[in-house]
């Protein structure tokens, strides 16, 4: 039957006009707002009203935090017990952070330390926001969901190459949206573009009316993204990979009750607490999917974004992803992601189909999609987006359609004052003080001890090194070399050299997966506020004691066995072994560098023969570094090696062990090396440590680049 409705596009205050001329209208608009809500499909704001002006008179000042002691208590898990506090002094109010995990903003700024504030400033906790009043009640609005807008949203990449064109779009809270597309048609794009972890060259994203890419920083702790790689450490427990996430997330003065309770929390909201003490790498694909979603959980985020989170699964558990998506957005909860599969698509409230090169070909309600196609199966869409139209004709055929002019009339109105608060896309929020860095290092550092002590796998073939090498040292040079009257002095030449040689590639190679193996980790627990240099320093932990100890009993057993010289402990094994210690920590640093630039695990390692090579051909024992021609005395100052065998043949007075030779080597040696070994230890020492130094800056640097959105 056909009627003579028509759909109308009301701005918020002709609705509410419509409702008071209408009042049976009204009660069917209330009762379909409480049905949605008892079915938790979708959900708008919690709104308290708190009277600021009292308080303030009451008690002088306005404490607030989760914990109960506060005058304003906001429960969500990421707010600080004590988070904000509201004071007057001299007649003027004030506003401080109490040095909280997810900050205090103002006006859409960062709140450092103490800032003044007046009537009409607005305060944003997390996602509790009210408008500072000392007159009237202030409403304390809790966002349940996120409203999304994307208005024309365009990216370019590399030399001008467009990967998404003027996209527009809204996701309301409690949706499931899909965006749906072939290869290379900018589904992850657009997800990052929408999440800000790359944000659109041009056009907007709204969170709620507001520019997100300005006020990004408020958004951290209640936006959740699962990429397409997991982002949990397979070597741990689930529980504990959880545990671990929550005190990266949480704010720092979370109990370790209340840091179980929100892993068992997650672990049962995916249904996996019978598999809670299981290895994560253990998990079946499905299992490790949920358990990246358990990690977001943790936070309790109002929106998620999904990157392809069914991928690689079977027809049934794909269901059983999706289905769990369903009921997130159920919860209120705005959820978003990409997919290339159509088996479940039936089960979103939305669906956005992107062309390739990033065009808009349809956004709207899946049964909408078929008919619009013209198709019985959403896997034919493909093939008309492939073989009927080009990408441009499939966008400008949307564009030109009553619904996109739809899209774009009904999106929230940017707010007057989102501009004065804009800050660039990549500030990410301010780095914490010396607590909050310290605390990150010390999770870090605990998880990466987990790592290597809760699987053997990772830990066995690192201290293997060193005994492997150790015996076969022991198998190639006799014992007394370092008597006086050494027929060939080479022979400990080459001992030292090589000692300083293994040692450096110990360093080399421990930590060359270090950082690559874990990318996707990183890059997600960044977007939480987690420090590049708390990070970084967290992979020398446990590496760099681990080479001290290697180090030190490598020569332990060749002085023990004689293949070193009888000599004092304070006058030359304590420098010789701090010289090797500054070798292996060199290689360390440098692997770190190695790990943080490369992309990929295989790059890493094939990265290691050219820094290997030189340590060998240019580090003065082959070739004493005075006989080099000029290009390989460039060389060979940048080679760590050359300067950790210096130092060694200092230390162990190689010198005069030539010139107390009978042999002619010995002569000939003394000629070969009559400018080295000559510097003080000292100076051996600071160039060591610059080896060390300049790679570890340079990894910050790297890491901190290619963390920052683009």
């Amino acid at each position: 039957a056909e009627t003579d409705t028509r759909l109308l596009t009301l701005t918020a205050a002709e609705f509410t006009a419509v409702l008071e001329q209408v009042p049976a209208l009204a009660s069917a608009a209330r009762e379909a707002a409480n049905a949605r809500r008892a079915g938790r499909l979708a959900v708008g704001l919690d709104v308290e009203h708190h009277n600021i002006a009292n308080l303030l008179q009451q008690r002088g000042q306005i404490r607030i935090g989760r914990a109960d002691d506060n005058d304003l208590v906001f429960p969500a898990p990421t707010v600080s017990r004590h988070h904000a506090l509201i004071s007057v002094e001299d007649g003027r109010c004030r506003l401080t952070d109490l040095d909280s995990t997810s900050g205090t903003f103002l006006n859409g700024r960062e709140v450092r330390g103490t800032v003044d504030m007046q009537d009409g400033d607005e305060i944003s906790i997390v996602d509790n926001r009210f408008t500072f009043d000392r007159v009237r009640a202030a409403e304390m609005v809790t966002n349940v969901g996120i409203r999304v807008d994307v208005l024309r949203v365009r990216k370019v990449v590399g030399k001008g190459k467009i990967v998404l064109h003027d996209v527009s779009l809204t996701v309301l809270p409690g949706e499931l949206t899909a965006i749906v597309g072939g290869s290379g048609a900018g589904k992850t794009m657009l997800l990052d573009a929408m999440s800000g972890v790359r944000p659109a060259t041009s056009g907007e994203v709204r969170y709620d009316g507001r520019d997100y890419y300005a006020e990004m920083a408020q958004y951290r702790h209640t936006l959740g993204y699962v990429p397409q790689d997991d982002i949990i450490h397979q070597e741990l427990p689930l529980r504990l990979t959880l545990r671990y996430a929550a005190r990266l997330r949480l704010p720092r003065d979370t109990s370790p009750e209340e840091l179980d309770a929100a892993a068992d929390r997650a672990l049962e909201q995916l249904g996996l607490t019978d598999r809670a003490e299981v290895r994560v790498g253990a998990l079946s694909g499905g299992q490790r999917k949920r358990a990246s979603i358990g990690i977001e959980l943790l936070t309790k985020p109002r929106i998620f974004f999904l990157d392809e989170p069914t991928s690689g699964l079977d027809p049934s558990t794909d269901r059983h992803m999706m289905e769990l998506l369903r009921e997130l957005a159920n919860d209120g909860k705005t959820v978003v992601l990409t997919t290339h599969a159509t088996a479940s698509i039936r089960l979103c409230d939305k669906i956005a189909v992107l062309a390739r090169d990033g065009h808009l070909a349809f956004f709207g309600r899946p049964d909408e999609a078929l008919r619009y196609f013209g198709v019985s199966e959403f896997d034919e869409i493909y093939d008309r987006l492939a073989d009927e139209l080009s990408p441009a004709e499939w966008g400008d055929r949307f564009r030109a359609m009553p619904a996109h002019a739809a899209i774009e009339a009904g999106q929230t109105q940017p707010r007057a004052d989102a501009e004065a608060g804009r800050t660039s896309s990549a500030s990410g929020g301010r780095s914490r003080g010396f607590a909050h860095a310290l605390h990150q290092f010390r999770v870090l550092s605990r998880r990466n001890f987990d790592l290597y002590a809760r699987f053997p796998a990772n830990f066995i073939p690192l201290v293997m090194q060193p005994v492997v090498i150790t015996l076969l040292l022991l198998a190639l040079f006799p014992a007394d070399l370092f008597v006086g009257d050494s027929e060939n002095p080479t022979v400990p030449l080459q001992l030292v050299y090589t000692i300083c040689f293994v040692v450096f590639l110990f360093g080399l190679l421990f930590a060359v997966q270090a950082i690559v193996s874990e990318r996707a980790i990183f890059r997600r627990e960044r977007m939480v506020n987690v420090r590049v240099l708390p990070y970084l320093m967290s992979k020398t932990s446990f590496l760099a004691p681990l080479l001290l100890v290697c180090t030190c009993l490598i020569v332990a057993v060749l002085w023990l066995l004689d293949r070193l010289p009888d000599a004092g402990l304070r006058d030359t094994y304590l420098p010789f072994l701090l010289t090797l210690v500054l070798t292996a920590w060199a290689g360390l640093a440098l692997s770190l560098l190695i790990s943080a630039v490369v992309n990929t695990s295989q790059m890493a390692t094939d990265l290691l023969t050219p820094w290997i090579a030189p340590q060998v051909l240019f580090a003065g024992a082959l070739l004493a570094v005075p006989a080099m021609n000029s290009v390989g005395k460039v060389l060979a100052s940048f080679t760590a090696v050359r300067w950790s065998f210096e130092g060694s043949a200092a230390v162990t007075e190689l010198k005069e062990l030539f010139d107390r030779s009978t042999s002619p080597i010995g002569e000939a040696l003394l000629i070969q090396y009559e400018e080295s070994f000559g510097w003080s230890t000292y100076w051996y020492w600071a160039i060591l440590a610059a080896f060390i130094l300049v790679p570890l800056v340079l990894a910050l640097v790297v890491l901190t680049k290619k963390t920052q959105p683009r």
